[in-house]
């Protein structure tokens, strides 16, 4: 059985003569001059023989567990409380100093020996606090084990600090804190026997265990342990995958009702195991295999498998379809000499027009395309071969267009790199344009001569 224990107390207001001394200021703690001369006072100005209190949350706190020290003296029990309080930041720890109680805790700033809990086997003690003392306003903490049983809940009615302590069995733990809201302050340190104390507040949770199996507990890993409650930070989110999902981007198609109406997005997929969409999306994902998964604020929305290209595969979300396949690369800026209108995400290959003659001041060798150049004073391009029907006498730089087909019979082409006139197909040997028994016979008269 859980021993289960709520502490919680009310801030109280000094009265009698001291308040007869308040002004219309704001009243303020002051503490005694003397200790043990008199009681701490909450006043607007207080008597002579008294001094302001450096942290007035401290003060509280401390009043709040020992009215002593408001209603008869500020002793040196109230002050070393107080003292406490102010190195710990202003929060008095409360806890067990009983050595014998399996919460036993020297460092406390106020013993509570109705907090002690005595167990055969593990104890947390859970501190409750609100710095403006009115308690969590409603605010409720939750404790439950791994099969979503809730074992103990709580919440801090009023005050500054409240505990709450219990025995736990092996296994493994979660507590939650509920939201808070606009200006509600909670926070809260749970300490365990085997664990270091660990701080939060409204909205968080954490997940601990005593002699419970440790290992991946996300979902969508490629080594999920369903068993294991306390993640020990070994999850891999790629194992003997099929592609890589980095090299290019990938268009998404998810169909709701799988009725052939899809809405499209691209996606980039990131080494980190994020991807972002272009309709602003974004994701974390997996690859185990030939599986991809999808998940979108711990949420699986798709997870396919791959069939040779691609994905495809149902939405857990809505039951419906998806399909993810290699964007189609390319060039897509209109400008580029290579320009794609196919192409739906750019692949980075565009290649732009420049001056491709090296002779040019403005040579451009990254030039994809050619572009006007500035070229030097005298430069012309031309014909320089005077045999050419088309010489040029002005040309300076010879540009390959020289025309000397003239000087071939039918049938041949003039070849620019040979200088010379070629057969348009070899084995025409009376360059009629065609091959039969009169190109044999040709052949036949200069069979076995010798070349001069």
């Amino acid at each position: 059985m859980t021993l289960h224990l709520r502490l919680s107390a009310w801030i109280f207001m000094v009265f009698g003569s001291a308040l007869s001394a308040q002004t219309d200021a704001e009243p303020q703690w002051h503490l005694p001059e003397v200790l043990g001369s008199a009681p701490a006072l909450f006043v607007a100005e207080a008597p002579e023989g008294y001094t302001l209190a450096t942290s007035q949350a401290c003060v509280a706190q401390v009043v709040t567990y020992d009215l002593f020290c408001a209603q008869t003296t500020w002793d040196a029990l109230c002050q070393e409380s107080y003292e406490c309080c102010r190195v710990e930041g202003d929060i008095l720890n409360l806890g067990c100093t009983n050595v014998n109680a399996c919460n036993y805790d020297p460092t406390v700033c106020v013993n509570v020996p109705a907090s002690c809990v005595f167990c055969l086997e593990h104890c947390f003690t859970l501190q409750m606090m609100d710095a403006e003392g009115n308690g969590w306003e409603g605010v409720t903490w939750n404790l439950s084990n791994n099969q979503g049983q809730t074992l103990d809940s709580g919440t801090l009615q009023n005050g500054y600090n409240a505990l709450d302590a219990g025995c736990l069995e092996d296994g493994c733990y979660t507590l939650e804190v509920g939201e808070a809201s606009n200006g509600n302050l909670v926070e809260w340190i749970l300490d365990t026997s085997e664990h270091d104390p660990v701080a939060g507040g409204a909205g968080e949770s954490v997940t601990f265990a005593f002699n419970a199996f440790e290992g991946c507990t996300t979902p969508w890993a490629c080594n999920y342990n369903a068993e294991a409650c306390v993640d020990d930070g070994s999850c891999a989110f790629e194992q003997n995958e099929v592609t890589d999902m980095t090299a290019t981007t990938w268009d998404l198609n998810v169909d709701a009702l799988c009725d052939d109406d899809p809405t499209a997005s691209v996606l980039t997929f990131d080494g980190d195991f994020t991807a972002s969409s272009t309709d602003e999306t974004m994701y974390v994902w997996s690859l185990c295999g030939d599986v991809l998964t999808l998940v979108m604020d711990e949420v699986v929305l798709h997870a396919g498998a791959w069939n040779g290209s691609g994905f495809e595969g149902g939405n857990a979300a809505d039951e419906g379809c998806f399909t993810l396949y290699p964007s189609s690369p390319g060039c897509t800026d209109e400008m580029a000499c290579n320009f794609d209108p196919e192409a739906l995400t750019s692949d980075g290959s565009c290649t732009y027009p420049g001056c491709m003659n090296p002779l040019s001041c403005d040579f451009d060798p990254l030039a994809g395309c050619p572009a006007p150049c500035d070229l030097p004073a005298g430069y012309v391009e031309g014909c320089t071969n005077p045999l050419s029907i088309n010489y040029n006498v002005s040309a300076t730089v010879d540009d390959g267009s020289c025309d000397l087909s003239y000087m071939c019979l039918n049938g041949t082409i003039y070849d620019e790199a040979l200088m010379g006139c070629v057969p348009v197909c070899p084995g025409d040997m009376n360059f009629d344009g065609a091959i039969n028994v009169n190109d044999l016979l040709e052949f036949l008269l200069v069979y076995d001569s010798l070349c001069p």
